[in-house]
């Protein structure tokens, strides 16, 4: 390769974003609530932005396609479409494991409501980050690429 030409990089596709969000949270740990858990000051009295805090399955997924945290002007970034077909990916395995009822305004739960009730655990977060990357792969006859 000459000094000119540029590296051959994978392709960034739903299911890479969602295997890194899924690493992301079993590497530093996952939260409810927020996107992001920050640390409180040794003096308790200021929040200190933590760079790899734990977070929610939608923060893990813009981490993974931002390489940080939601930036605050994520929708005029590149990546911006990175995070939205992750979000669609995760959003349409949602809908088969919690099919329409008839009753309801929305045919799934949204992924924050989801990833907080108070019975849900990591575990589970990471396993259906990773499922729905596998789900996204096979319905595109793609091979899975590690994250």
């Amino acid at each position: 390769m000459k000094a000119t030409q540029n590296p051959p990089t994978a392709e960034v596709t739903p299911a890479v974003t969602l295997r890194g969000a899924a690493l992301y949270i079993s590497r530093h740990g996952w939260n409810q609530g927020t996107y992001y858990a920050d640390q409180a000051s040794p003096d308790g009295m200021s929040v200190q932005p933590n760079p790899t805090p734990p977070a929610c399955a939608m923060g893990a997924i813009a981490i993974a396609a931002f390489g940080r945290r939601l930036p605050e002007d994520s929708f005029l970034l590149p990546e911006w479409v990175d995070y939205k077909n992750a979000e669609d990916a995760l959003l349409a395995h949602l809908d088969m494991l919690y099919p329409p009822t008839g009753d309801d305004d929305f045919p799934h739960p949204e992924i924050g409501e989801w990833n907080d009730q108070p019975d849900r655990t990591a575990e589970q977060v990471i396993t259906t980050l990773t499922t729905a990357a596998t789900e996204w792969d096979t319905a595109h006859n793609r091979q899975a690429v590690p994250a």
